[in-house]
Formats: C-alpha cells, structure tokens, sequence
C-alpha cells in the first residue's frame, strides 16, 4: 500500500505535469481560440483508460475525453505501440462535436504501458461548407467538417506525412491547423516526460500503485458527498429553442438518490435535422458537469467519481442521445448547458441550499476571410459576441459577462487589442449591457454589448446559438418577474444608420462599413427581487447596471425610503 506522503508527492507532479500541458497550449497554439480563449482540456489517464487527473480547464470536457479513450483503446485493440500518438474528433467515437480535436499518446516505461495522456483543443477550422466548425444550415453531419475516426498521426514515433496532408488538404487555415497540433504533441510530450521522471524518482510500482489510489480517492469523496444527500427520486426538466420550428424541444431528467449511488436517467425530444443534437459522450460530460455544482469544490475530476454514478440516456435518436447522420456541431454548448440545467433542476430539490440558476447561454459569431495584412485565410470563433451573464447561486449574485455555464467562466474572450491584432476586425464597444439580469433576491450576471466592424471589404459570418427566444432560468423567483427578461439581439448597422435584424441561424455577409451589433442576456437570479438587500441594490444603480426604473419596478426600489 502506498505511503501518504508518496501518494502526496505522485498526486503533486501529476498536477503539476497538467498545468505544464496547459502552458505549452497557451504559448505553443496558433489559433486565437486555444491560445486567448484556452478551449482546451489536458487529462493523464490510467493504462486501462480511467482518467486520474484533469485540468482546471473547461469543464465542457469534463469526462469526454475518458469516453474517447475508451472507444480508442476498443477501435485498436493490441494495436497499440510506443511512439504512437491518436487523433479523433469524431462524435460517435465519443467527441463533443468536429471542433474538438483530441490527442492521446501511451506512455511506456521500460516496455510496458503505465498510462495515457490527452489533450483536446478546439481548433480554428474543421472544414465542411462553412469556416468555423459551426454550421446552422448543416442537416446532417456530414456537412459540419471532417470526420475523423479514431487514427494514428504517428506511429513508433514517425510522422505519417500521408495522412498529415490529407487532413490539412481540407481544412481552411491548415497553417494554424500544423501549429495547433505541434502545440497538442508538445503538451503530450511534457507530460511523458514528467511521468518518467515521476517513475524514476519514485517507482514504477508506486507510480501505478498512487494513480489507483488516486482513483479510489476521488470515488470516496463522491461517495461521501452523495450520501450526504436525502434519498429519493428528484425530476428535473430544461427546455432549449428549437431552430426547426416554434415550439421548444425538452430534455428531462431524473436523478436518483440511494445511499452512497446516484443514478441519473435523461431523457430529451427526438433528434432533429439541425446542430442542436448530442451524441454519448457529450451527454455524459454535461452530466458529470452538473452534478459537480453540488460537490465540495476539493472533489477531484477523475473516474473514480464516475463510478459511483450510473448514467441512462435512454433509447438512441433523442437530442440528448442523437445517432448518424445528426448534425451535433453547437453540442458542446447547446444542449451541454440544458442538460446541466435538468440536472441542477433536479438536485435543487434534494439540496436547494446548492441550487444553480441559468447561465446565459451562448450565442455568438464565427469570422471567416482573408486578412490582407498576412495574406493568409482566417477563421475565428468569437467568444466575445456569445458571452453572457452566469446565474446566482444561494448568497452569491452572478458573474458578469463571462463564458456559458458549460465553461464555468473558464473561456477567456481577451482584451480588446489583443483580437484586433489577431483578425481583422475593429472592436467599437465591448460593455456591460444594463437590465439585462435575472432579477431575484441574488441577481444573475449581466450580459455585454459588442459592437465590431470588418476591416476587409467582406467577411463570412456564421450566426450561431441559442438565447434568442429563452432567457435563462431563475429560481425560486416570482412568475411576474421572470417574464421581463433580457434576450439575444443580434444586428447589422449600415453606414448610413440603418438596422437590421439578422435571422437567427443564418450565415451572412458582413462588408467594410457595417458594424455587427450583439447585446446577451444575464444569468438567473434566485429568491424574490424585492428582497435584494438594498445596499447592493443601490450600488447596481449607481453603477448603471439598473435603472431606477427598472429598480422599481422590480425590486420595489423607493430612493426615498
């Protein structure tokens, strides 16, 4: 059995391995939306593919990567030697959606296999019709970019230039494309070597024996935190907009509670012919995510907390357990964030003190064209047009502008000089969007006003998301209050003043001269408005967050009393 203080020491340099991983992504990764934004995840796993250690990445995540391993290990089976290193993006073997490219490498020490480790990155282009990774007008996946199977881009340490260039052949921006995997390679690379030295100082015995016990760790503590709930059976329901029609699809979900075991079955409406889909290993990492907002914050991300949740997605061609030839590309966003928020719904009735209200969810912008300035194509996911405000929890107001609930805040949108090197767009106004939050006792988050405008003579941009029709859920909150909420609005300003609308779901031409204007929604607050305490109330007015008018309205805000 191992020591503590070995175990202490293993647990400390694979943490410390991770947060190498995520420095080499940051400095070594071409495109804007790993090296600003961090839409990355690294994870060392086990030899039989259970993973020990992620990090504090983006929890959309969360999970995924283990699934994928999985499928991997089944896809090649013995055919697994040292030096090789796998990629996959591919959502039926276990990817969020074509974006996420992920990257795993067995680490063998003296001949055999002691672990794996990964990374996935969300690149810039994934191909298919429309730049970005995102396609609203895709129907079937097929149309969303290059499916990628599990396959070997090295093997026994060789590049397979053959393959390398087939992939680049039908990406957009494959310069990026390159850096962006020499950055993945170069994370899987440090961590390799940090597991070697890890066996060297320590054993290769007691390198294997603390990442079980690091396992067996993480499923203590969750089992400690789920007993701590009351048993039962505890329904949840979250609605998302449905881009085929009028009427919201629904996904439903029903958390058991039995002892130290927690089951969760999920439920959604059948699969539809656009991008608001998810496939398995999706599902199952917006599960783990949003059973995580009632765990100690301590409760390590490995798969010794997966095992003690059972998990049913129920019969395959829902939304929530989509099947081919769906299209999935918005799935790591939407419905990620509505299947946490069935979760969250049902665990507010088991422990209300840890409710969670609604994210904003995102809603935003990828840019596509050529910059005259380099000569080189671009294509950029703007993560500054689709943020929005998070919801309260019990005590605690919202965060203000920050990523979607499926990133806990994790996304960075960078400064405004930073993008406008990077693309060539100009930023006019990049602000807080007042009224926009979710009334209640603690307020949501507020939402932002983005106002940007093409350098070039045209640019592509893709609408993507969700938000439009739906605000954010609160909770506990009056009906008369939610009702008055903050929406998407997304529109182009011409020159000479005039504004239209853009069509949800749409892709557009945006020209020099107009400026694309996008205004988000708050997060949802929780408890009755008109119990705020009045100090905070006050300092939101005076601030400019809230308007008097609204602070009456709502809040019963009298400036004389």
């Amino acid at each position: 059995m191992i020591d503590p203080i070995t175990l202490a020491v293993l647990e400390g340099g694979l943490q410390s391995a991770i947060r190498e991983m995520r420095e080499v992504l940051v400095r070594s990764g071409r495109s804007p939306i790993i090296a600003i934004s961090t839409d990355f995840s690294n994870s060392i796993f086990d030899p039989s593919g259970e993973q020990v250690v992620q990090g504090d990445d983006q929890p959309v995540h969360l999970g995924s990567m283990q699934v994928a391993l999985g499928e991997v290990i089944r896809f090649f089976e013995d055919d697994i030697s040292d030096g090789d290193v796998i990629y996959v993006n591919d959502p039926t073997y276990g990817g969020g959606h074509q974006a996420d490219m992920t990257m795993f490498k067995p680490v063998y020490i003296a001949g055999d296999l002691v672990a794996w480790v990964g990374t996935r990155a969300h690149v810039s282009d994934s191909g298919g019709p429309v730049a970005g990774g995102y396609n609203p007008l895709a129907r079937e996946i097929y149309a969303e970019g290059i499916r990628i199977s599990p396959l070997k881009i090295w093997e026994r340490g060789q590049l397979r230039r053959d393959v390398l260039t087939m992939l680049l052949l039908n990406l957009r921006t494959p310069e990026a494309h390159r850096g962006d995997m020499g950055a993945q390679l170069g994370a899987l690379g440090v961590a390799q070597r940090r597991l070697e030295s890890l066996s060297g100082s320590l054993g290769t015995a007691a390198l294997r024996e603390g990442m079980s016990a690091l396992l067996d760790r993480g499923q203590q503590l969750a089992r400690e935190s789920i007993a701590s709930l009351p048993d039962g059976v505890y329904p949840g329901h979250a609605f998302l907009e449905n881009p085929a029609g009028d009427e919201p699809l629904d996904i439903w979900s029903e958390i058991t509670v039995e002892g130290d075991r927690l089951g969760v079955a999920l439920r959604g409406s059948p699969q539809i012919d656009r991008y608001f889909n998810s496939y398995f290993g999706n599902s199952i990492s917006a599960i783990y995510a949003g059973l995580l907002t009632v765990f100690p914050k301590d409760t390590p991300h490995n798969g010794g907390v997966y095992r003690c949740v059972d998990i049913d997605l129920g019969p395959e061609g829902s939304i929530v357990n989509a099947v081919e030839p769906t299209p999935s590309s918005m799935a790591t966003s939407t419905p990620f964030d509505n299947i946490m928020e069935a979760v969250e719904a049902a665990l507010a009735q088991a422990a209300p003190e840890r409710a969670v209200a609604g994210w904003s969810h995102f809603c935003g912008s990828t840019f596509a064209g050529l910059d005259s300035r380099t000569g080189e194509r671009f294509s950029h996911l703007s993560t500054m047009s689709g943020i929005g405000g998070a919801g309260a929890m019990w005590r605690t107001d919202g965060w203000s502008c920050c990523s979607p609930q499926c990133t806990f805040g994790g996304m960075r949108t960078g400064n405004v000089e930073e993008i406008e090197f990077r693309i060539p767009m100009r930023i006019h106004r990049f602000e807080f969007r007042p009224d926009s939050e979710g009334p209640g006792q603690w307020r949501g988050g507020f939402g932002m006003a983005l106002e940007m405008e093409p350098l070039e003579p045209r640019i592509v941009v893709s609408n993507i998301g969700e938000g439009y029709v739906l605000a954010p859920p609160g909770q506990d909150v009056p009906p008369e209050f939610e009702s008055d909420r903050a929406t998407f609005k997304r529109s182009v300003r011409n020159a000479s003043g005039s504004v239209d609308a853009i069509v949800p779901h749409t892709v557009i031409d945006l020209h020099a001269g107009e400026v694309l204007v996008s205004e988000s929604p708050g997060g949802g607050g929780i408890g009755d408005p008109r119990r705020r305490d009045r100090g905070a109330l006050r300092a939101d007015i005076d601030n400019g967050l809230i308007s008097p008018d609204r602070a009456a309205r709502v809040y019963g805000w009298d400036p004389e009393g």
